[in-house]
């Protein structure tokens, strides 16, 4: 009878604690991220083949998914899959716990980061500290973080590498209102741009500079190649259709809104002129008729000379500059060289227009001239040498190289000196992107013969190279080299506007950071020449020539920064004879040559192979802008993001934590679990791979069931009262047994 007794104890026990365990999954139906725990029941040991009533091995909870509920609150995530968000409670001493829950009711802390319900932090990779040296780009070096007057949005990609997501963020200030007009006076034909050519150059190289970007998120991993330089072909109209045909005519290109011309070159030669000879002589003169002698002074006069020797044919094609005097001394050579001939026939030549073929016995006396060319060569000469003094220009003051070509196959690096009303225009500037505009041919002033874009190859590279090479160049025309420029006429004048002489011994000096050069005047020279030669010094200066260039355009000494944006105090001074002066710079031409605004770009980095820390959402506190505040947004993979005025900052990752055995997790109350030897340590991957996916907005609901607990009361109520039977069956017949004794 005791054993019964006991055994119906047990029952009582277990069944109180199913009891227990099924209130608590009604009371937490609500929580977030709540899982179910289930009881499992045991028997005890057995004697004589009779078992001695139950027990409960163990109260698990249940690693269920459960159902997600949208909730439209920024800071709220669900887990969808295995895994758990990692919390961190620091003690008043300063020592932390780590804790795991499903719960993700987040919000944003006091101290600005990402906290549970109870004030626990959210673990996750943060973005690593900037780096002012090679995170941030910047025009002004007084700013490192964007404000308000970094009003336009230069570009924005977040780049997912293998182990590290990377967000770039470029900002400019307002360069459509900043960008200036160049002088017209000044600068035309040398570099001269209007403000709105300006603010195309912004936009178009913004484009450029998003284009790169675009390829290094698609393929951030991939091994970068080196730029190639943009390679562009203008065709002219060539023969009777070009209207460039005599003195006023000019011809002129607009690169980069940058305007290159060239007036029609005038040139002196004969109509009809000889292009080959033939004949075998004995001793008799061969001599150029004297109306006949030309100069050789274009690439149209690549002219093949013969002269046909005892069945032998000498040969010597004559190339840009040569003369008759040139062509003879070639079939000189020619001769020499021939083994057959050599030692039977010399050819001399008087320096002018006569040659001599001597030696041997000729199968044919006298000589026959024959002309195969009949141009008017007037025009045919001038075309030519203003087609390439317009390609010398642009190579002169664009930074770009051109040649001329005989096709759009000659694409290349390659000078091709056959000329056939093509001009390429290659850049010097690896990843270089640049326009062609109007291609005109003009009569006088008036009439415009047409426009042609022949082809335009444009080729950047890739990675991290392409990114780097666009954001320079947008920095570059954005900010501009700051000008400072000097009239070359009356430039001895002081103060007071009284002209000073300029004698031999007056000196003349340009000074900046400390570094002078001066040159002196001769008794022979001018104004003009004194400050060409000034220019010319500080180009040649090993100091001065680091921080500035110097040359004369139209009349202007202009001396420029070199550093992009950067602004400089140079003084250009004066010693007539003991009286010395200042001379006061163009301040109304001495502006940027770019837009004259600022760039910022700033690159941020989440190291995923770093340790978990605490993530900080407060963009000032972040170092990225001068304020607090932005739309917050997380992705499927943890990754959180911060969107401030049109810019998205990857600011973050959280992290998921793995266990290899969920249910040793010890549960802590406030929806937390830590880990313990049965469920082994977490374990992390690099981007969240292969756990579960974080659904933003939304929460996990428990998985408690009611109606389940509800059915489970009741079995475990009738269980309860079961054993009380069983226990008072017991005790009843104990006590009539007892009765029997007495």
């Amino acid at each position: 009878m005791i054993s019964a007794l006991w055994t119906g104890i047990s029952g009582l026990s277990t069944s109180q604690t199913a009891l227990d365990n099924e209130s608590n999954n009604i009371a937490n139906v609500n929580t977030i991220g709540y899982k179910a725990s289930r009881i499992s029941f045991a028997d005890q040991m057995y004697q004589d083949e009779i078992g001695k009533g139950s027990t409960v091995q163990s109260a698990e909870k249940q690693y269920t998914q459960g159902n997600l509920q949208t909730t439209g609150v920024n800071y709220d995530m669900a887990l969808s899959g295995d895994g758990f968000f990692v919390v961190s409670n620091v003690a008043s001493n300063g020592t932390s716990q780590l804790y795991y829950t499903r719960a993700g009711n987040f919000r944003m802390g006091e101290s600005g980061t990402l906290q549970d319900s109870v004030g626990n932090e959210v673990q996750g990779w943060a973005i690593s500290s900037l780096d002012p040296d090679s995170d941030v780009v910047s025009t002004n070096s007084n700013v490192s973080k964007f404000t308000d007057d970094y009003s336009i949005i230069a570009g924005n990609q977040i780049v997912q590498y293998s182990s590290a997501i990377e967000t770039y963020a470029a900002k400019v200030t307002d360069y459509t209102s900043s960008a200036k007009t160049d002088s017209e006076e000044v600068f035309s034909g040398a570099g001269y741009k209007t403000q709105s050519s300006k603010i195309a150059d912004v936009e178009a190289l913004i484009s450029n500079y998003n284009d790169a970007l675009e390829q290094l998120a698609a393929d951030p991993d991939a091994v970068s190649s080196p730029s190639i330089a943009q390679i562009s072909t203008i065709d002219f109209p060539t023969g009777t259709d070009s209207l460039l045909n005599s003195t006023g005519d000019s011809i002129y290109v607009y690169i980069n809104g940058n305007k290159v011309s060239q007036n029609y070159i005038e040139t002196t030669a004969t109509t009809d002129f000889i292009s080959q000879f033939a004949g075998t002589v004995d001793t008799s003169a061969l001599s150029f008729p004297t109306s006949n002698t030309i100069q050789i002074a274009s690439a149209d006069d690549l002219t093949r000379y013969q002269l046909d020797i005892d069945g032998e044919t000498i040969i010597y094609d004559a190339g840009i500059g040569e003369s008759i005097s040139d062509v003879m001394n070639g079939l000189q050579d020619a001769i020499n060289t021939n083994s057959t001939i050599s030692g039977t026939y010399t050819l001399s030549n008087d320096g002018v227009d006569t040659i001599t073929l001597s030696g041997g016995t000729p199968t044919i006396s006298g000589a026959t001239y024959a002309s195969s060319l009949d141009v008017d060569y007037d025009v045919a000469a001038s075309k030519i040498a203003t087609y390439k003094a317009l390609a010398d220009e642009i190579s002169n003051i664009t930074g770009l190289k051109a040649y001329t070509v005989d096709s759009t196959n000659d694409l290349s690096t390659d000078v091709n000196d056959v000329f056939n009303g093509k001009i390429q225009i290659e850049s010097l500037i690896p990843g270089d992107s640049f326009t062609i505009g109007d291609v005109m041919e003009v009569s006088g002033t008036i009439t415009v013969a047409g426009v042609s874009t022949l082809e335009t190859v444009a080729v950047e590279g890739t990675g991290q190279a392409a990114v780097d090479t666009a954001m320079e160049a947008l920095k570059a025309v954005v900010t501009g080299n700051q000008r400072d420029i000097y009239s070359t006429t009356d430039i001895y004048s002081d103060d007071n506007s009284n002209t000073l002489s300029l004698d031999a011994g007056d000196t003349i000096s340009y000074t900046i950071d400390g570094t002078t050069v001066t040159v002196t005047a001769t008794a022979t020279t001018t104004e003009e020449e004194l400050m060409a030669n000034l220019a010319n010094t500080i180009n040649t200066d090993s100091e001065l020539s680091t921080l500035v260039s110097a040359d004369i355009i139209n009349g202007h000494l202009v001396i420029e920064s070199k550093q992009s944006g950067e602004e400089f105090n140079g003084i250009l001074s004066f010693d007539d004879g003991g009286t010395s002066y200042t001379k006061e710079k163009d301040e109304n031409n001495s502006i940027s040559s770019g837009a004259n605004a600022e760039f910022l770009q700033l690159v941020t980095t989440i190291d995923q192979t770093t340790t978990q820390s605490s993530l900080q959402l407060r963009l000032d506190t972040l170092g990225l802008t001068d304020s607090a505040f932005g739309e917050f947004s997380v992705d499927e993979n943890g990754v959180l993001y911060m969107e401030q005025d049109g810019v998205s900052f990857a600011i973050g990752q959280v992290a998921i934590a793995l266990f290899t055995n969920d249910i040793g997790l010890q549960p802590e109350g406030d929806n937390l679990l830590s880990a313990t030897a049965t469920s082994g340590d977490p374990i992390f991957s690099v981007n969240n791979e292969g756990t579960a996916s974080i659904q933003a907005e939304t929460l996990e609901l428990s998985t408690a069931d009611l109606s389940e607990s509800l059915v489970n009361l009741m079995v475990y109520q009738r269980a309860f009262e079961a054993n009380s039977k069983s226990i008072t069956t017991a005790d009843s017949i104990l006590q009539t047994l007892i009765q029997l004794k007495r």
